[in-house]
Formats: C-alpha cells, sequence, structure tokens
C-alpha cells in the first residue's frame, strides 16, 4: 500500500526510526499500549459511540410512487405494513398521474459499514492472515521424487485396470 506521497508505510515507518521488524509489520504498533493510548486521546470513546449510534440511526429519505387513484389512507396502510419506513408527506403530482409517499429509511449500508468497523476496531474478526503451511514442507527432495515415483506406478496400474475392465465389456 502506497501512502504518504507515495511511500511504502513500511518505508515511511522506516523513515521515522520505527525498527525493521515494526516496519514489516505495521499492526504490531497498532497493539502496543503506547498507540492504544495515542488513539484514545485522539479519538475519545464517549465521541467515537455517540458517532457510531447516529451512523446505527441513520436514515435517508426515500420515496414510491403509487397511482393517483390510491387514497392516502390506502397508501398510508401499505407503508405502516413494511416496519422500517416513516412516512413523512405524500404528494399528488398531477401531470404525471401518481402520488408520491416520501418516507424515511434505515440506512442499512451505513448501519452495516458502522457494525463491521466497530467489530473490526475490537479485534472480533478472526486474524486476517492465515498461514498455510505444506505437510510436505520438511520433506527432501529425495523422499519426494520417491513418492511422486510411487504415485506414478499405482496411476499406471490403475489405468490398466480400467483398460482390462474396459476390454472385458467389450467382449
Amino acid at each position: 500500500m502506497m501512502e504518504n506521497g507515495g511511500i511504502s508505510v513500511s518505508q515511511a515507518m522506516r523513515d521515522v526510526g520505527y525498527s525493521k521488524a515494526y516496519a514489516k509489520n505495521p499492526q504490531k504498533v497498532m497493539k502496543t499500549r503506547s498507540f492504544q493510548a495515542l488513539v484514545e486521546k485522539a479519538f475519545p470513546v464517549n465521541i467515537i459511540l455517540r458517532l457510531h449510534k447516529e451512523l446505527l440511526e441513520k436514515k435517508t429519505i426515500q420515496h414510491i410512487d403509487f397511482p393517483d387513484s390510491l387514497n392516502d389512507s390506502r397508501i398510508k396502510s401499505i407503508l405502516k405494513k413494511c416496519n422500517s419506513y416513516e412516512l413523512c408527506e405524500i404528494v399528488q403530482i398531477k401531470s404525471q398521474n401518481i402520488k408520491r409517499a416520501y418516507y424515511l429509511e434505515r440506512d442499512t449500508k451505513t448501519a452495516i459499514w458502522a457494525i463491521h468497523t466497530y467489530h473490526k476496531l475490537k479485534g472480533n474478526y478472526f486474524q486476517q492472515k492465515i498461514e498455510k503451511t505444506s505437510p510436505l514442507a520438511d520433506t527432501s527432495l529425495e523422499e519426494l521424487r520417491a513418492m511422486t515415483e510411487e504415485i506414478n506406478k499405482i496411476e499406471t496400474r490403475y489405468l490398466q485396470y480400467r483398460a482390462s475392465v474396459k476390454s472385458r465389456k467389450i467382449n
């Protein structure tokens, strides 16, 4: 990732005096008490919680069009069945022969983002990087060659067996 005017985060960390170990793994710095204290000072918990709550409760205005033959009470009844909607106003648009109902709806994308961010900051997600190790990692080249040879022999015997079964079916 390139940040700070085109240099990598690792390079920027080395430039300001961090060790190579920290520069290779910036997340190590983020786990230290001193870094957490700086984060707490810059972003006090009470402010973050208030903003987070606002994001979870954020609503956006939407509209839906109905035929103008539908009366307002029927439109209200339809929208009432949709629990997440909060009706604001119904406006008749005569030029289009419609009634437009404006309503508030929970901004689910923002709410999901807020929940995701909260859990990410709290470290509730599994480690992002998963290291895979091969069961053959400690096997010597000679052992691997022997295994490959054995697999090839088994495959050859299987193919011969399959061919003989096919030839018996034909005869």
